[in-house]
């Protein structure tokens, strides 16, 4: 089936690539001081190639030779806002800050005790603000909230000793609040919550099945649910990202989109089991932010069931749902129960 093929005039195609070369630059006689004795301007400058130099990537020579003689980029360019940070460094300056603060600073007051002015530069960005401000603007950005359609399979596994019987939800499920002393990647101990996979394998490599395969003294069951209802959910793993470079709807958010790509894969990286108590510290308090206050996507409020975000293994989708036993059992169907031995 051959695709529709649409034409647009070449000045339009020009006009959009140098919205976005332009986006993030002013003519240097707007933002600095010009230094007569040094016959410059006091600042970072760049000529009109080096602001077209993304374009350049893009298009032909000849294209760009003619959008290049009819754009009028003529005089030097700065940064906007030079005396600030890049907005895409300022997100990541306030996640380093916000892991640094939850870690080793302040844990439970954190969003007030390091709110104060003086604490911190004028573009830099509080912990606190970058947990109800930052996440939530890259969530409803990136349009990460989805529905999980009822009927949604999803796989959940435990290791025992091959006597300890594993029979019936509760026995796969996630245990009593009183019994969940673990530190996981996004529920603290005392605070349980439904992880699962979406396959079996991913199920089992995320709770450590592979180092235990030479063991013979140990079993693996593996539960296969199923989802009663539609569910809201966080989902990190199809995010509605920039449609290229020249995206005309992400001309001022671009920043947002490649923070993100990063924060992600921080928020999902491998970490070593001695580390766990403190490195899961800054995923369990961004978990209990949408846990409690969940999402606004275009005016919607959404209350959310959990996140959906890419194994640290190999990237298959796993899912956190923020249900106990009870909750759990009242919300997915158990259809099928597997036990599969070591060796």
């Amino acid at each position: 089936q051959q695709a529709d093929i649409q034409t647009v005039e070449a000045l339009e195609i020009q006009n959009l690539i140098k919205g976005r070369c332009l986006s993030d630059k002013v003519e240097a006689v707007q933002e600095l001081s010009y230094c007569t004795a040094e016959g410059g301007y006091l600042g970072r400058t760049y000529e009109p190639h080096d602001v077209l130099e993304l374009a350049m990537m893009a298009v032909g020579d000849k294209f760009y030779q003619a959008m290049e003689e009819r754009l009028d980029v003529g005089n030097l360019f700065c940064d906007r806002d030079h005396n600030l940070l890049p907005p895409e460094t300022q997100w990541r300056y306030g996640w380093a800050g916000f892991v640094q603060t939850v870690k080793h600073g302040s844990r439970f007051f954190f969003e007030a005790a390091n709110d104060e002015p003086a604490d911190y530069d004028p573009d830099e960005i509080s912990p606190g603000d970058f947990l109800r401000h930052n996440i939530p603007l890259g969530v409803q950005r990136l349009n990460a909230v989805k529905t999980l359609p009822a009927g949604t399979e999803v796989f959940r596994c435990r290791i025992t000793s091959p006597s300890e019987p594993v029979t019936e939800f509760s026995h796969i499920g996630p245990p009593p609040s009183s019994d969940s002393i673990g530190s996981n990647r996004f529920s603290p101990p005392g605070i349980a919550m439904f992880y699962a996979g979406e396959t079996p394998d991913i199920s089992a490599t995320e709770i450590g099945w592979i180092s235990t395969t030479a063991t013979p003294s140990k079993v693996l069951h593996t539960g296969k649910f199923r989802t009663l209802s539609d569910l809201k959910i966080l989902d990190l793993t199809h995010l509605a990202y920039p449609a290229g470079e020249f995206d005309p709807d992400w001309i001022e958010a671009y920043h947002i989109a490649a923070f993100f790509k990063e924060f992600i894969a921080d928020l999902t990286a491998p970490i070593q089991d001695n580390r766990k108590h403190l490195d899961y510290v800054p995923t369990q308090i961004i978990c209990e932010y949408f846990r409690i206050h969940g999402a606004t996507i275009a005016e919607t409020h959404h209350k959310l069931d959990g996140i959906k975000y890419p194994s640290s293994h190999d990237g298959t989708p796993c899912y956190v749902f923020f249900w106990d036993r009870l909750q759990a059992s009242a919300k997915l169907h158990l259809e099928q129960l597997t036990r599969t031995p070591a060796g």
